[in-house]
């Protein structure tokens, strides 16, 4: 068995952090010298890092973190490769996520979206400030697949939205956790991965009633037949 982790490292000297959301810190409470001990104070926000967005988030009556079910974001994922289609601030639109998917099955399986995007700009404000983005019609056509989540390693929504009002910004967000489908963020390392399908597993902090949470995600890739492997 080969596991990959697609978690991001937190650390404050390199962290990209939602536009509003507090500072990240990870500080020492007791140390070896004086304590015998060491122990930490962690400050993080839920959407921080890699994490996974429960339907809450953007929707009232949406389920919340704590009682997402596990079968939701654990089990067979495709990966969808943006790499060449993924620029700076642009739309991806339906018929590039077409051609991306190659005609494969997605219903009731875990979309992962690959455009590089974090690795080139984990660290820096372009993360969210530059990032390709879903169109709304894009969201739709994978709503229509059936996926039961989605994972990605760009920001989804457009990073221009001055001219949106309040309670409608974020309308790709909105698209698929209005549908039920939760979304695992800020995935790493999807470039070590070797084949386009693979069993994913994240596990979110269970944190009650809450929008989300911070999360470890892996990618278990020996576990499929070698039929699967390629892009």
């Amino acid at each position: 068995m080969r596991i990959i982790d697609l978690t991001v490292l937190l650390r404050k000297d390199k962290i990209s952090l939602v536009p509003g959301h507090p500072d990240f810190e990870l500080k020492d409470l007791h140390f070896h010298d004086k304590d015998f001990r060491s122990s930490s104070f962690l400050q993080i926000s839920t959407h921080t890092g890699t994490h996974v967005d429960a339907p809450y988030h953007f929707i009232r009556d949406g389920l919340t973190i704590d009682d997402l079910p596990l079968e939701k974001i654990v089990g067979k994922a495709v990966m969808l490769d943006l790499r060449k289609m993924a620029l700076p601030k642009k739309g991806i639109s339906l018929e590039q996520i077409k051609q991306a998917a190659k005609g494969k099955d997605l219903r009731g399986k875990i979309a992962i979206l690959h455009s590089g995007w974090l690795k080139e700009k984990w660290g820096t404000d372009d993360l969210y400030a530059q990032n390709p983005f879903l169109l709304p019609e894009t969201a739709q056509w994978l709503v229509e697949q059936k996926i039961k989540s989605l994972g990605l390693d760009f920001p989804m929504d457009n990073p221009e939205q001055s001219s949106i009002l309040t309670e409608k910004k974020f309308p790709i967000h909105r698209i698929f956790l209005g549908h039920g489908i939760p979304h695992i963020e800020n995935l790493s390392n999807l470039e070590l991965i070797d084949r386009n399908e693979f069993l994913f597993v994240a596990l979110p902090l269970k944190l009650y009633k809450c929008n989300g949470a911070p999360a470890g995600a892996m990618a278990i890739i020996d576990s499929l037949p070698s039929s699967s492997r390629g892009r």
